[in-house]
């Protein structure tokens, strides 16, 4: 069982990179601060990167950002005020690298995905990942895309990432974001426990069985967003972390 969570995790952190080092996190269009999440490496350089969002009637480019930031704490949050996600306007949005390329291409009103008919997506059919209301964002999970509060911007929040979400009572990594090279694990169980930390590209970084109370150490990571995977009595559960 152990290896196949490790299967299915790396496939699917890996599934998320597109060859790339950046992805879109989590949207936001019908709440009070509407706007793209990027997640990526480090402080990675967006200037030639930009987003583009569709229109879902004519399935035409309505709007391009140039993005020229970089990720602070492999996070940017961009805030977008005038951006519909809904129907008519901004059914779909693409994350454009600085050669030209489409990193992912989402669609997110309706069930129908559908094909850009201009933009730098054309050609390419969008992936659905659902619809909000109100007071929430579309985060992404290692088991889809979730309807929940919004997070904008915030690299510690509590988004579990993993291939079960929360199967381990009482599951906590601190501190996060970790400052001094050392983490702790804890769970409502004294029992021993199979650690596996990911780096954002889907790397086992880490690999040990820990006992109860025992601090890690990972002073020799690279600053940057790490997933550690925690199995635990024949459960599993993963939280994603910071370094800084």
């Amino acid at each position: 069982m152990k290896n196949l969570y490790l299967l299915l995790f790396t496939l699917f952190i890996t599934g998320l990179s597109f060859g790339q080092d950046v992805y879109i996190s989590e949207i936001n269009y019908t709440g009070s601060k509407p706007g793209i999440e990027l997640t990526g490496v480090g402080e990675t350089d967006l200037s030639g990167w930009s987003l583009a969002f569709y229109e879902g009637t004519n399935r035409k480019v309505y709007k391009i950002i140039d993005l020229t930031e970089r990720l602070d704490n492999s996070i940017l949050w961009k805030d977008v005020p005038d951006i519909s996600l809904g129907h008519p306007k901004g059914a779909g949005v693409a994350l454009i690298d600085g050669d030209g390329n489409v990193v992912e291409f989402l669609f997110n009103y309706g069930s129908s995905a559908f094909e850009a008919k201009d933009g730098p997506a054309q050609g390419f059919e969008n992936v659905n990942v659902g619809s909000t209301s109100g007071e929430e964002s579309i985060q992404r999970t290692a088991t889809g895309w979730v309807v929940a509060e919004p997070t904008p911007g915030d690299p510690s929040s509590n988004r579990s990432l993993g291939v079960v979400k929360n199967q381990i009572e009482g599951f906590n990594v601190y501190p996060n974001p970790v400052r001094d090279g050392i983490i702790s694990i804890t769970t409502k169980s004294s029992l021993e426990k199979y650690v596996v930390i990911y780096s954002i590209l889907g790397s086992v970084v880490y690999q040990n069985t820990v006992r109860a109370n025992e601090t890690i150490n990972v002073s020799n990571l690279n600053t940057g967003l790490y997933f550690v995977q925690v199995e635990e009595d024949d459960k599993v559960s993963v939280k994603k972390i910071l370094i800084n």
